[in-house]
């Protein structure tokens, strides 16, 4: 009895042995599974790029540029604007789209040349260089920006652009404006436009005068500026011609006044004086209260120069000395 229970309990022993064997066999087994599963689901969920298609393109850009335009500060006139290119499109791209070359093409509206127009049919010449390409093809009345279909393959891009009015461009104080389409079209055939935003660009140009008087002062100024006029020793009747000299792009009022009246007044006293007379442009006076001419300049940059002859009076009996005078001249937009 004894014996069988012995026996017994080693098949019992040699069965858990084999369950034990198999089981851990089913467990490395459930293990390469699982880190199969593991590896799978890692790989699923790697992103993969596709290309997308061109049906659905979107193009948005500022609703406007606006400048204020300095004709004869010498520097030209900058500002900026993006143009933001949405691709909508769900499906991937076909082959032909993936060959193909692709344009910006920015002109104005109602066509013509690139210019900004103002009501008096003023203008404004305007040129465009973008970020990536400063030196963009002109064709047909419009500028030009190449790009490729990878610009265009993912969802969202940006474009930056400057508009530039040159230096040294005349201009009347008036408002400009012109509104340009933004086209995305197919490089080989331009009426094949995916699609299209307008910007509209305006510009403001400032009634500005600037002055200087000829033999004293070599350039244009603005603000104060000083000029001295030096007769030595002084003679009856004696005089010294200068020319005051205004450019800018309205008619000018030049005003003139005298510190004291129209006389120079000698250094120690105030009493003593030596009286003068200004003909400034064919206008006479003594100078005894301001004198003011409305003159129309010419429209360029060169502007128009207006003579002032300064007469010395009669200095006989003098006292010897030092004598002055200050005559301020304002030139002011009309």
């Amino acid at each position: 009895m004894m014996w069988a229970f012995v026996q017994r309990h080693g098949e019992v022993q040699k069965l858990r042995q084999r369950r034990s064997s198999f089981d851990s066999r089913l467990m490395a087994v459930m293990s390469v599974v699982a880190l199969c599963l593991v590896m799978f689901r890692n790989a699923a969920a790697e992103p993969v790029a596709a290309s997308l298609g061109l049906d659905e393109i979107e193009l948005s850009v500022n609703d406007e540029v606006r400048f204020v335009y300095e004709p004869f500060s010498g520097l030209p006139s900058n500002e900026t604007f993006s143009l933001e290119i949405k691709n909508r499109s769900s499906r991937e791209a076909e082959s032909a789209e993936l060959n193909k070359q692709y344009d910006i093409r920015l002109r104005p509206s109602t066509g013509g040349d690139v210019k900004l127009i103002s009501a008096s049919n003023g203008e404004l010449p305007l040129n465009v260089v973008a970020s990536d390409s400063p030196a963009l093809a002109q064709r047909n009345g419009a500028y030009i920006h190449s790009i490729g279909y990878s610009a265009l393959s993912g969802k969202h891009i940006q474009l930056d652009y400057a508009l530039i009015i040159p230096e040294h461009i005349w201009a009347s104080p008036e408002s400009y404006s012109l509104s340009f389409d933004i086209a995305l079209v197919n490089t080989l055939d331009d009426s094949d436009v995916l699609a299209l935003a307008v910007i509209d660009v305006f510009a403001i140009v400032n009634p500005k005068l600037q002055a200087n008087l000829a033999g004293q002062v070599s350039s244009f100024e603005e603000g104060v500026d000083v000029a001295i006029v030096d007769f030595g020793t002084l003679e009856t009747g004696e005089s010294k011609r200068l020319f005051i000299q205004v450019r800018g792009n309205s008619p000018a009022l030049i005003s003139l006044s005298s510190e004291n009246q129209g006389a120079m007044v000698h250094s120690l006293n105030p009493k003593w004086r030596v009286d003068y007379s200004v003909i400034v442009d064919g206008q006479i006076s003594d100078l005894s209260s301001p004198l003011e001419l409305k003159r129309s300049v010419k429209r360029n940059f060169r502007g128009s120069a207006y003579p002032m002859d300064i007469n010395v009076g009669d200095v006989m009996g003098r006292f010897a000395g030092k004598y002055r005078d200050v005559i301020t001249i304002d030139v002011n937009p009309l």
